[in-house]
């Protein structure tokens, strides 16, 4: 029809249900009958969210642990895109992702789901931590052990993901276990802020287990109907913190320091340590990473908290934060036309993804490993009152413009030139590490600029770097 097989809800563990809700995944034993692999598997368990910005489509049922593969061709060996689904741990599935447009440059797209929210990484008695995490990597073995067959080549794996997505691809860069299962890392807007260590975990645990009146063990989660457990889930782990109540200044300050809730657990065994200080460390440093972020990832936020923000709240939110003042003063001379509500958003975005982002390409270049590390900034920015907002990366890198949300977000049609930077970057990188600029280097700090038209840009994320200073012990 349009040139790409697409083999849907292919399985790759054993339904996590019954006594295997809370356990790691067990590979998916061998079947005789043919498997329909014409419909999307169902979806993982997640809160139902009021319509927003992005599609989230539910698909019932209980087994979850299913992928989904874009190719061209059964035969050869292409390069193999793993693209893990975003959603802060708590939502999203493979269902609302399009590989299609990405296979026909030249790739295989594999989309695996996984575990969501408590069943993927509640720390319970009774049951072991990570268990999303164990999901991917169980994900990542199927595509060692299979994917020939779709027509992608084992030995050449790009793992690659945004938001949460993107921190779940830098976690399995620094895990011993992920080790020779992917060569290169493509992470875009999101780095392991939703990290928890294991004493916060616990105390996490034993608030909802208090909430739902139960003991915080595999039989308290199991026994709380499904409905009653994501409405607590939620109330204490809304997806990106947009819940939070108050004054503007109050949820401006509770976004920016907001911390994760639900997400890897650093347990000293399957997560060793915080992926940073991995990477400080030189974890996955023989590996190739491209990072990144758009520009405006957070502003509209700023506009759908209705915020009509004033200087002196923009003060107040830096002196709340303990930011230098000699760097904010920089910061504002950088972009001296902002609007106070402008100048705050842009500080939103460069605290929570800009800096972290750099901070990644930052430890590599200091810990001097082997492979190289390249930076990108999506500057572009639609004919829409918000901007290049978190997400619309998404349908740039995947080439996946048909339906309603992607036109919504660019405003209309993206022009063509910018589909084919950013996505014929992720496959050039794929290719060969190369995705088509050079690399970060502290000598130079050189990023590429998505836009129209795309360009090199030195040393871009001075200002945001001056004003927040490394990112890398939040949540260590």
């Amino acid at each position: 029809m349009d040139g790409v097989h697409r083999f849907l809800g292919v399985p790759f563990a054993e339904p996590p249900v019954g006594a295997r809700r809370f356990a790691l995944p067990e590979r998916r034993a061998p079947w005789s009958d043919v498997l329909d692999a014409t419909v999307h598997g169902p979806t993982a368990t997640q809160p139902l969210l009021p319509s927003g910005l992005f599609p989230q489509t539910i698909v019932e049922g209980d087994d979850c642990l299913h992928l989904d593969v874009y190719t061209t061709a059964l035969d050869g060996l292409r390069p193999v895109v793993v693209w893990i689904h975003g959603g802060g741990m708590v939502m999203g599935s493979n269902v609302d992702l399009d590989g299609s447009g990405l296979a026909r440059r030249g790739v295989v797209v594999v989309a695996p789901n996984y575990r969501l929210g408590v069943d993927g990484f509640l720390t319970i008695e009774g049951a072991p931590n990570n268990r999303g995490v164990a999901d991917w990597l169980l994900a990542l073995e199927w595509v060692r052990d299979n994917v020939e067959r779709f027509g992608g080549d084992p030995a050449n794996v790009t793992i690659a993901g945004q938001s949460a997505g993107s921190a779940a691809c830098l976690n399995l860069l620094t895990l011993p276990r992920s080790a020779g299962l992917f060569r290169r890392v493509y992470a875009m807007s999101g780095t392991p802020w939703n990290q928890v260590d294991l004493v916060r975990a616990r105390t996490h645990a034993a608030e909802l287990a208090g909430r739902l009146g139960i003991e915080a063990t595999v039989d308290g989660v199991a026994s709380v109907p499904v409905d009653q457990l994501m409405a607590v889930q939620h109330e204490l782990a809304p997806v990106g913190g947009i819940d939070a109540t108050g004054s503007t200044l109050d949820q401006v300050h509770h976004l920016a320091t907001l911390e994760g809730w639900l997400g890897p657990v650093v347990d000293g065994e399957l997560v060793p340590c915080h992926p940073l200080t991995a990477i400080a460390q030189g974890a996955g440093g023989d590996l190739d990473v491209a990072v990144g972020s758009t520009a405006e990832e957070m502003d509209a936020l700023m506009l759908l908290m209705g915020a009509d923000v004033t200087a002196s709240d923009a003060d107040a939110a830096y002196a709340r934060l303990g930011l230098d003042p000699d760097a904010v003063d920089a910061w504002r001379r950088d972009a001296p036309d902002r609007t106070s509500g402008q100048e705050l958003g842009a500080a939103l975005t460069a605290l929570s993804f800009r800096v972290p982002a750099l901070d990644v390409a930052e430890l590599r270049a200091r810990a001097d490993g082997p492979a190289s590390t390249f930076v990108y900034e999506l500057t572009w920015r639609p004919p829409t009152p918000i901007g290049a907002v978190h997400g619309i990366d998404v349908f740039l890198a995947l080439d996946a413009l048909d339906g309603d949300v992607a036109p919504m977000l660019m405003g209309g049609e993206a022009p063509r030139s910018l589909v084919d930077d950013v996505a014929g970057a992720v496959v050039r990188f794929a290719i060969d590490g190369d995705p088509g600029w050079p690399a970060y280097q502290l000598a130079t700090r050189t990023e590429r600029a998505f836009d129209v038209p795309s360009r090199l840009r030195t040393d871009p994320g001075a200002s945001a770097r001056r004003l927040f200073g490394p990112i890398r012990g939040r949540g260590d």
